[in-house]
């Protein structure tokens, strides 16, 4: 199974919004960047925890992301995926 396959699979058991072939830079503070193969954009604490419990499972390499403001993605096509984190704090 291929990585957007499995991606999508992981979104649609999380109830998540994704894209696939994404332009990451628009996601950051400096709006620059490349492409990743794909993001997951969980909205709240139980798909966080779904979507991540998922990626372990699966074989697909990840990156965490926040909400961009320091990060600088480079613009050669990102082998891994990218998982949004959304704006709100996790309870302790």
């Amino acid at each position: 199974m291929s990585y957007s396959a499995i991606i999508a699979k992981i979104a649609e058991k999380s109830n998540v919004d994704f894209a696939l072939d994404f332009p990451v830079g628009l996601k950051t503070a400096y709006k620059t960047g490349g492409k990743a193969d794909g993001v997951l954009f969980p909205s709240n604490s139980e798909q966080m925890k779904s979507v991540v419990y998922l990626l372990k499972e699966s074989t697909v390499p990840y990156v965490v992301m926040g909400c961009g403001s320091n990060v600088l993605v480079p613009y050669f096509r990102i082998l891994r995926k990218f998982l949004r984190l959304p704006l709100y704090r996790l309870p302790r």
